[in-house]
């Protein structure tokens, strides 16, 4: 692993149809390479304020989401993390990740992932980690 690289997850489960789902995005110095998907300046986003934006593909509206930005270090694992708080269709859920990782900076996380850097950030320590 390696923990400086940015990644993205869906962190609401996957394969079944819900309400909605939380994308969450972690890491750093990604918001100006996330950006062309928002139509929201996500460089001006407030912290912990939810954001309504859409998420664009070009110019096709791919869904509208609430946003919420958690800059570090205080956040679940110390690092930048990016909520996109979606439709919960599992097709659209797949879509907004793939759109998210199509920048070079960004790619999927491994299970536990998070909560790894949240270990290595001592944000939690491994009791917690394990009882998590």
């Amino acid at each position: 692993m390696n923990e400086t690289e940015n990644i993205v997850a869906c962190s609401s489960g996957t394969g079944v149809n819900v309400a909605v789902s939380i994308i969450r995005v972690s890491g750093a110095d990604y918001l100006k390479d996330l950006a062309p998907f928002f139509s929201t300046n996500l460089l001006q986003i407030q912290p912990r304020v939810a954001t309504v934006s859409k998420v664009l593909l070009g110019t096709k509206i791919i869904d509208e989401v609430v946003l919420l930005w958690f800059p570090n270090p205080n956040s679940y694992n110390g690092e930048d993390i990016l909520e996109v708080h979606c439709h919960g269709n599992v097709i659209n859920v797949q879509r907004i990740l793939d759109l998210l990782c199509s920048t070079a900076k960004m790619r999927l996380a491994k299970s536990g992932e998070f909560t790894e850097r949240a270990l290595i950030n001592k944000k939690m320590n491994l009791s917690q980690v394990e009882g998590h």
